[in-house]
């Protein structure tokens, strides 16, 4: 884990509260009987002993990322590489300890790519294979996505 998140160093950052489509993503897992405390528990679980939370990525090394990773994502998907793209994510999560940035790439697939089978595989990831999801939860997501951004749009008007 980079030293920025396991010397706790940083803002505090809650994948369900500090994110929208975390916030989504919890509440479509409650509609589906998964209590808050499994769904928090599953998402720390990837944090290694003694870290009890993760903290913001700084601004700088985000933007970086978020310029670097869209077109490796791209690649690796243009080559079939799924695996591959798991496996990136996966030490994000687990190994840098970067769960926002995995929630901000995990949002742009999610809204730019019909990858079901990827997508329903980078969301058991977020939850360290902790939580059984059934078949049509991503289709679940979506919705409960769309009207999020739906009343979102109508209160700015």
């Amino acid at each position: 884990m980079s030293s920025e998140s396991s010397s706790g160093s940083g803002f505090p950052f809650h994948p369900f509260r500090d994110f929208l489509l975390g916030e989504v993503l919890l509440k479509t897992l409650r509609e589906n009987g998964v209590s808050d405390e499994a769904a928090e528990s599953a998402a720390v679980s990837h944090l290694p002993d003694g870290s009890k939370q993760y903290v913001f990525t700084s601004n700088a090394k985000k933007q970086t990322l978020l310029n670097l990773y869209p077109e490796k994502i791209r690649g690796l998907l243009k080559s079939g590489k799924r695996a591959e793209i798991r496996k990136e994510f996966s030490d994000m999560i687990a190994v840098e300890g970067r769960m926002d940035l995995a929630l901000e790439l995990f949002e742009w697939l999610f809204t730019g790519f019909e990858e079901r089978e990827l997508l329903n595989e980078l969301i058991s990831l977020i939850l360290n294979d902790k939580i059984p999801l059934p078949g049509n939860f991503l289709d679940l997501l979506k919705k409960n996505y769309e009207e999020e951004i739906l009343k979102d749009l109508e209160n700015l008007e």
